[in-house]
């Protein structure tokens, strides 16, 4: 995060990274996160906090608010086991703020979202918000609308 409304690009960070609205977002000031870890087959282990086999990881944004400007994002990142991962934007009051969103290494590979209201570089502009859009990314590169 490098401030309100300025957004670090996807390929910019020096870090791995999956992004569904890198922004700074404060569940605290309103909101939940929710995490549901799908192992239809495996084992959730709660003292270890550690999953085995798990078919996907669902994280959830519902109504969590901006830290600064207010304003309030519904996302969510599915995390599947085979290496794909989906993001998901629903409604939004984004206050003029701009994420970014996609998936990267922090070496080589950058996987922006791309198309109406993100661009090259995965940002969005004037406050711009994917409501009722996904993406999908995997690990061999390829990104699709979906």
């Amino acid at each position: 995060y490098t401030g309100a409304s300025d957004p670090i690009p996807i390929g910019k960070a020096s870090y791995p990274r999956i992004a569904v609205a890198q922004e700074d977002l404060n569940s605290e000031l309103g909101g939940k996160v929710f995490v549901l870890i799908d192992s239809e087959d495996g084992e959730y282990d709660d003292k270890q906090r550690e999953v085995t086999a798990a078919n996907r990881v669902i994280i959830s944004w519902e109504g969590v608010k901006f830290h600064i400007s207010g304003g309030y994002i519904n996302a969510q990142a599915i995390l599947h086991s085979n290496g794909i991962v989906d993001l998901c934007w629903g409604d939004a009051d984004t206050q003029g703020n701009n994420i970014a969103a996609g998936a990267e290494d922090g070496r080589s590979i950058a996987l922006p979202a791309t198309g109406s209201p993100f661009d090259d570089s995965g940002t969005t502009s004037n406050g711009d918000w994917p409501t009722g859009q996904c993406r999908r990314f995997d690990i061999d590169g390829d990104y699709e609308t979906i």
